[in-house]
């Protein structure tokens, strides 16, 4: 049997479910932006533990994303990418190029960011 290379989902109601993906730190990285950009909370289960995925966490923190520790899972109140806000400090990314390239989005919606 041949699997799809390609799933398209569309409709007029949101998207709701589960995804169940190792937790690697590209998955980690990109599972936190989405449930950012989200419109309500997300739980995120298994995230790497890397310092790459914690410097994108505190950079989201810093944007005004909320997140909290529930059940062993990080709960990530999502409220719309329009909603971020600017930092009130550079975003300290590290050594995390991923982190420094996906923060970069949002943070672009500021008028003034530094990121290290």
């Amino acid at each position: 049997m041949t699997q799809p290379t390609e799933l398209v989902i569309a409709g007029p109601r949101p998207l709701r479910g589960r995804l169940r993906l190792p937790g690697c730190k590209g998955i980690s990285h990109r599972a936190l932006l989405l449930a950012a950009y989200a419109d309500g909370p997300s739980t995120l289960r298994g995230l790497a533990d890397g310092d790459d995925v914690h410097r994108t966490r505190a950079a989201l923190h810093e944007l005004g994303v909320r997140m909290y520790e529930h059940d062993g899972a990080l709960v990530v109140e999502g409220r719309g990418i329009a909603s971020l806000q600017e930092p009130a400090r550079p975003l300290d990314c590290g050594n995390s190029a991923t982190s420094t390239e996906t923060t970069g989005a949002p943070a672009r919606r500021s008028r003034f960011v530094v990121r290290t």
